[in-house]
């Protein structure tokens, strides 16, 4: 890995505190620019500061050549990436501009993502049960607390067991993006599982100091793999006509809330948008219905229903 490349990913870790997946997801796409200029230019190792807007470009075009609408998110993420790369170095005075700035993203519309209805959460949920009753409960946490606290799925399973507030019935220490830590109150509802996912977990092969509330069968920390293989599987389960990813948990109680009148900005506050704008996405009227633990409580109420009464639901 090309020296610099290797500064901007643990500027990216150390400094901007940005997600492990962002910073491996950049540095990849910096390492093929390398790989690109090494063979363009012939040179080893390549001037990374002296890239020409030209060159960008042209390494940009390559996965364009089908036309199709994912080679232009592919040229929309690399763009991100080279113009991050380029601004941690103006940062250093290694470069005078970010040339990176003079290529514009590429426009095209986007699929609309269709949010699960609350019958399709009681469903995943049901169908998220593992071979055991400690995996089923476990799986069924994930879901209800993915689903009703809205979070991304780093934020799901970088959730510590100390930072749970069963008192106040919040998530006190929840990291998202860029670094930023928010507070999420959950229902009351929600206490039970929580507190049977975590006596659960030695039952896991969790050591004592283990502090994750979410583990594998290893005991140790749940990868956002497993959990997307554990939420895709459970889709196709229960026969959701849609692909099931973490995302769409948190894009369908964002959705539901919107649709409940919960305000922009408590919404905001929620999902721990840094921009207003993100959020507007999912807001039409500005006009609150009451505070957004309440609207989930109720629910929360009925799926705890829903799945006592279809038996998914262990003591």
């Amino acid at each position: 890995m090309h020296q610099l490349v290797t500064a901007f990913g643990e500027y990216l870790h150390y400094r901007a505190q940005r997600q492990p997946s962002t910073v491996r997801r950049y540095t990849a796409i910096l390492d093929k620019f390398t790989e690109y200029l090494e063979q363009s230019l012939n040179q080893h190792p390549p001037d990374l500061a002296h890239a020409e807007v030209e060159q960008l470009a042209r390494f940009l075009e390559n996965p364009l050549r089908s036309g199709s609408k994912q080679s232009k998110t592919v040229w929309n993420g690399s763009l991100a990436a080279l113009r991050a790369f380029y601004e941690f170095l103006r940062k250093k005075e290694l470069v005078a501009d970010n040339p990176a700035r003079d290529i514009d993203r590429l426009k095209y519309k986007a699929d609309p993502r269709i949010s699960l209805s609350l019958a399709e959460i009681v469903a995943l949920a049901h169908a998220a049960a593992g071979e055991s009753v400690i995996y089923q409960r476990r799986n069924e946490a994930l879901v209800k607390t993915g689903y009703f606290c809205g979070l991304r799925a780093a934020e799901l399973l970088g959730l510590d067991v100390p930072y749970i507030d069963f008192v106040r019935q919040k998530l006190t220490w929840i990291k998202g993006k860029g670094g930023k830590v928010r507070q999420v109150s959950f229902p009351k509802e929600l206490i039970p599982v929580l507190e049977q996912c975590i006596l659960d977990r030695s039952r896991l092969g969790a050591r004592s100091d283990e502090p994750a509330v979410f583990v594998s069968d290893r005991g140790t920390r749940m990868s956002i793999r497993r959990y997307e293989q554990l939420l895709h599987d459970a889709g196709e389960r229960a026969e959701i006509s849609q692909p099931v990813y973490p995302h769409l948990l948190r894009h369908s109680i964002a959705t539901e809330l919107a649709g409940r009148g919960v305000s922009v900005f408590a919404l905001q506050q929620f999902l721990g948008h840094e921009s207003i704008g993100a959020t507007q996405v999912y807001v039409h009227l500005l006009d609150g219905t009451g505070p957004i633990v309440d609207v989930i409580s109720q629910d929360m109420a009925q799926l705890e229903t829903a799945l006592w009464l279809s038996g998914a639901t262990s003591s």
